[in-house]
């Protein structure tokens, strides 16, 4: 198994924490990328972007503007990471950050776990470019406090073991 050497551990943990830059922009309400983490991604974000999920394939605008609404409608809405990793093809100049995520919209509801790639490719100059992001829907969760198996099992016995 081919092991990463110093330059490239350094430019996978780069990437990882410019990708977790997008939970700080959700969490801080920093739509317009002011925040050190915002302002870092903004400069490595790829004039092609755009991001898959659920509701299709859409452009960082329409992505900004969807965040906005999403929040305005669960203002309590937070994202939290859960693992992290990274796929680095040094050779190629790919790489694939994978993230495992929390996202709660109501501190009475239960949460959604997902998993978001955010994938980048390594410019002709060098300068590595997030070009699109993934996100895959998981499960739904009960958030921890929350989590009152009595209440539950009065609604839906068969949900509980």
């Amino acid at each position: 198994m081919p092991t990463m050497d110093d330059a490239e551990f350094d430019t996978s943990f780069e990437l990882q924490q410019l990708s977790t830059a997008y939970l700080t922009i959700a969490n801080a309400r920093d739509w317009k990328f002011e925040s050190p983490e915002g302002k870092a991604l903004a400069s490595r974000i790829a004039p092609e972007y755009s991001e898959i999920t659920c509701a299709g394939c859409i452009g960082s605008d329409a992505i900004l503007e969807r965040s906005r609404q999403k929040i305005a409608a669960f203002p309590f809405y937070h994202e939290k990471l859960l693992g992290i990793s990274c796929e680095f093809d040094s050779k190629h100049g790919t790489a694939i950050v994978n993230m495992h995520v929390r996202a709660t919209f109501d501190m009475k509801s239960t949460a959604i776990e997902y998993i978001r790639e955010a994938r980048w490719r390594r410019n002709y100059d060098g300068k590595w470019l997030v070009y699109r992001v993934v996100g895959i829907r998981g499960i739904s969760v009960v958030p921890e406090h929350v989590a009152d198996i009595s209440a539950i099992a009065r609604l839906s016995p068969d949900m509980v073991a």
